[in-house]
């Protein structure tokens, strides 16, 4: 596939990206308590004391730099970077100054019909309208719910860095070189990080981070899928196994508060990890748990590649 030794790959495209993204959150912690940046303590946010969120601009600063200056065979990807810095933008924006739900979704919209012109659409259906409500539906919801399952320390981090080795598993399974690279860098990008947000956490992600995390498992789901399932149910499918608990928590949420006459956009202690709680595991064991569910769930979907 690369024409390279194995150990090269992991030093290039694995540990320069993760020492990077260590450096970077460390950087970010200090500077956030010489500026004294924190998020206020929050009944929607199970943390017990003020925490910076400044740490989702390591990960996208990780990821960006060995994008731009590592591997010059991914230089026909740079029409996503404007996607990708528009997602990070409007995630810190956001975490700065609250945006309005419906600014918010506008701005995902925008990014979401760059990138479907830009040629990152499923083909399942064979009909353009479906197709393209497919697509435009899986950008917002999945970039939407990594977001939402930022709601405990090292929930989103971690389900990320699990979704991002299947990922890569199915591009190594494909001798797919550029599709390899990308998620391994990602996954590095988030492994720095998540040294940091592991519970009890240092410093979170904020909004910057989990919406870019989530807009680039939709980029890395349309190259994943673009050649082997043209079906639409077998997508669904596997999209699902892949990412279930963010998009089981999405439709668990969604439910639980249309059902109680709530707004979905507004925050809430309403999760699948906050019910767990609740239940009495504690939130380590919580995180763990939901690890545990996606890692076999992504293990399932893996098999069922060789199935299918």
């Amino acid at each position: 596939m690369i024409k390279t030794s194995f150990l090269f790959i992991l030093i290039k495209y694995f540990f320069f990206p993760l020492i990077l993204s260590v450096f970077l959150t460390l950087a970010l912690i200090k500077i956030s308590k010489k500026l004294n940046i924190s998020v206020s303590l929050n009944k929607d946010r199970w943390h017990k004391s003020p925490k910076s969120n400044l740490g989702g601009i390591a990960i996208f600063l990780s990821f960006l730099v060995p994008f731009l200056i590592i591997e010059a065979r991914l230089k026909n990807h740079f029409y996503l970077l404007l996607p990708f810095f528009l997602i990070f933008t409007l995630g810190l924006l956001d975490d700065f100054f609250n945006l309005k739900p419906s600014v918010k979704l506008i701005f995902q919209i925008i990014a979401a019909v760059m990138l479907i012109h830009q040629g990152f659409f499923f083909s399942a259906s064979g009909t353009n309208l479906i197709d393209f409500s497919l697509s435009l539906i899986w950008i917002i919801g999945i970039t939407n719910a990594f977001n939402l399952i930022d709601n405990m320390d090292g929930l989103s981090g971690g389900i990320a860095f699990i979704c991002g080795l299947s990922i890569f598993s199915l591009f190594m399974i494909q001798n797919n070189s550029q599709g390899t690279i990308l998620s391994l860098i990602l996954c590095a990008s988030i492994l720095g990080f998540l040294f940091f947000n592991f519970p009890p956490a240092k410093i979170f992600m904020g909004n910057s981070g989990s919406y870019f995390l989530g807009i680039s498992f939709s980029i890395v789901s349309f190259q994943v899928f673009s050649n082997s399932r043209t079906q639409i149910i077998p997508l669904i499918l596997f999209l699902f196994l892949i990412f279930f608990v963010p998009t089981f928590d999405t439709l668990f949420v969604f439910i639980r508060r249309t059902f109680s006459n709530k707004l979905f956009f507004r925050g809430g202690c309403d999760h699948i990890s906050h019910t767990l709680v609740e239940y009495g595991l504690s939130e380590r064991k919580t995180v763990f748990l939901l690890y545990t569910v996606n890692l076999i769930s992504c293990a399932l979907a893996i098999s069922l590649n060789f199935l299918i």
